[in-house]
């Protein structure tokens, strides 16, 4: 019974750090791919132009 409740925690403990580790990871990879370009014309570039109203 002890076993049990033993395997139990530890392998809840291990899902928990694998999840914060994957978040951890995926949360880096995104960050490159913020910004914005100006061709062809994104929302963003608009904004800094004045001529996007709803930015």
């Amino acid at each position: 019974m002890k076993i049990t409740l033993l395997l139990s925690m530890l392998s809840l403990a291990m899902l928990v750090l694998i999840s914060i580790i994957s978040f951890a990871r995926a949360n880096t990879l995104l960050n490159p791919m913020h910004g914005y370009i100006d061709f062809p014309t994104s929302r963003a570039y608009l904004c800094s132009l004045g001529k996007n109203g709803l930015c």
